[in-house]
C-alpha cells in the first residue's frame, strides 16, 4: 500500500510541471525574472527545481481566477477584451494579463489575487505594469494601465491607475541587462535580500552562499 507521501509527491510534482513557463523564451529575460530578484531568477534557470508547495497553492488560485475572468468575459461580456497578450523587444519579453478596448483606447490590465488588498499599487507591480505599457505597442495604446486587485476573502476588489514612466521601464531593462550578462557569464547575482527570501525555494543555497562570503 502506498504511503501518503508517494500520494503527496505524484500531487505537487503534476502541479509544478504545470507551472512550467512553456511560453517562456530563454533567448530573452521576462518581465518577472528582471523584477523580481535577480539570483533568483538565475538559480531558477541553472539548478532544477520545484516550486514551494505553498508557492503552488497562491499560484493555483492565481491561475483559477485568471481563466474564470477571461470565461466571464468570453461568455457574458461585450467588452472587446484580449487575455495574454505577448509584449517584447530584443531583450525582455512578457504577457500582458489583458488588453481592454474601450472607445477608441485600449487599456492594459493586470489581475493580482492577494489576501489583503493594499492601499496603492505594489512596487513589483508597478514596475512590471510600466514594462508591459512601454513594450506594448499600438496606435489605439493608452499611456495609462490598470492593477486590479482580487481579494481571496469576501471585501471587494480594488483597481489601481498606473501611469507610463519611462524611468521605471529603464530600471527594469538595466535589471534585464545584468541578469543576461550573469547568465551569459555564469556569474551568481548579488541577493537581494527581503522578507520574501524565507518563502524561496533557494534560501538555503542563498543563505549558504552569504555565510561562505562573510567568512
Amino acid at each position: 500500500m502506498v504511503d501518503y507521501s508517494t500520494i503527496s509527491n505524484i500531487i505537487l510534482n503534476a502541479i509544478s510541471k504545470s507551472f512550467d513557463d512553456k511560453k517562456s523564451n530563454h533567448k530573452k529575460i521576462s518581465v518577472t525574472e528582471a523584477i523580481q530578484c535577480l539570483r533568483k531568477s538565475y538559480f531558477r534557470r541553472k539548478i532544477p527545481h520545484r516550486i514551494p508547495e505553498t508557492n503552488m497553492m497562491h499560484m493555483m488560485v492565481g491561475r483559477a481566477v485568471h481563466e474564470y475572468l477571461q470565461k466571464c468575459f468570453s461568455e457574458f461580456n461585450d467588452a472587446k477584451i484580449e487575455f495574454e497578450v505577448r509584449v517584447e523587444d530584443e531583450l525582455i519579453s512578457g504577457y500582458v494579463d489583458a488588453v481592454l478596448k474601450i472607445d477608441d483606447e485600449e487599456y492594459l490590465l493586470e489581475f493580482k489575487t492577494v489576501k489583503d488588498v493594499p492601499n496603492k499599487p505594489q512596487p513589483l507591480h508597478r514596475l512590471q505594469l510600466n514594462t508591459y505599457l512601454a513594450l506594448y505597442s499600438s496606435p489605439f495604446k493608452s499611456n495609462c494601465g490598470f492593477v486590479v486587485y482580487i481579494p481571496k476573502t469576501s471585501k471587494p476588489m480594488r483597481i489601481y491607475s498606473v501611469k507610463l514612466n519611462l524611468d521605471d521601464f529603464a530600471y527594469v531593462r538595466r535589471r534585464a541587462e545584468i541578469l543576461a550578462e550573469a547568465l551569459h557569464k555564469e556569474i551568481i547575482p548579488h541577493a537581494e535580500m527581503s522578507s520574501s527570501c524565507y518563502f524561496c525555494e533557494f534560501h538555503e543555497i542563498c543563505r549558504d552562499l552569504e555565510g561562505d562570503a562573510n567568512e
